[in-house]
């Protein structure tokens, strides 16, 4: 049965790269990364009045959004070389900082077209020539986001309840910047397979094969999978139950 992620890891961490204000599917993974640092900062505006109790108060202003990491020098990566040309010719690069793979399950994070403001390298004598870099946002895209839910754990379904009984229904959201897109629900796994079934684009519930629902008592569990329509990318996970009660 799958299991929705409950941490994340930096080494499974995605940059993906292309043209300025290329599609997200048309990107390519940039895999010669090393370690990422993303930093989001706002700026400060003073709106004290004497209304605040003695309290200063702020308001944020712009935001501002770069990126550092670190590179091996290769000549004949795609990546490196789209790094090194953005920089030389003041170019922008699209590019996607995410938590994971933008396909897989709950990536999320920036997509713009930034600007390279540093290529350095350091050529020790020991060691592979490598180049920190900084990037930073110059055309804002969205946040990329999967659908926003969460386990839901208290359904219940009578016993013996026809086909096609409705169960109720699993809640999920659009991403904030998610806008344009629909969601489509799936059921990812069950304990007893073929019991329930999900409409795809509402997530109502329902008994599909009532010979399996099992006495009072019996819980079933529901791995749903959230999709959006449109690109597919990312998806959420999130477990249900469904707990079968006495006969009304």
């Amino acid at each position: 049965m799958a299991v929705p992620k409950k941490y994340l890891l930096g080494m499974n961490a995605k940059l993906y790269y292309g043209t300025a204000q290329a599609a997200l599917s048309t990107l390519a993974e940039m895999t010669n990364v090393r370690d990422l640092s993303q930093t989001m900062e706002a700026g400060e505006a003073d709106i004290t009045t004497r209304a605040n109790d003695g309290w200063e108060a702020s308001a944020s202003t712009l935001r501002t959004l770069s990126a550092e990491f670190e590179t091996v020098w290769k000549p004949n990566d795609a990546g490196f070389q789209a790094l090194k040309n953005a920089y030389l010719t003041n170019g922008n690069l699209r590019l996607a900082i995410l938590t994971g793979a933008m396909n897989g399950e709950a990536a999320e994070g920036p997509v713009g077209d930034f600007v390279v403001t540093n290529f350095n390298n350091n050529q020790q004598l020991t060691e592979g020539v490598k180049v920190p870099v900084t990037v930073k946002l110059s055309l804002w895209d969205k946040w990329l986001q999967p659908p926003v839910t969460t386990d839901q754990l208290d359904f219940t379904v009578p016993a013996a309840s026809i086909d096609t009984t409705v169960v109720g229904t699993f809640v999920a959201a659009l991403g904030a910047d998610m806008t344009g897109e629909t969601l489509k629900f799936t059921i990812d796994t069950q304990s007893t397979a073929g019991v329930f079934a999900i409409v795809e684009g509402t997530g109502v519930i329902s008994v599909l094969l009532n010979t399996n629902l099992g006495a009072a008592g019996t819980v079933h569990t529901l791995t749903i999978k959230m999709e959006y329509v449109n690109t597919g990318l990312p998806y959420a996970l999130a477990n249900c139950t469904i707990t079968v009660a006495a006969a009304a």
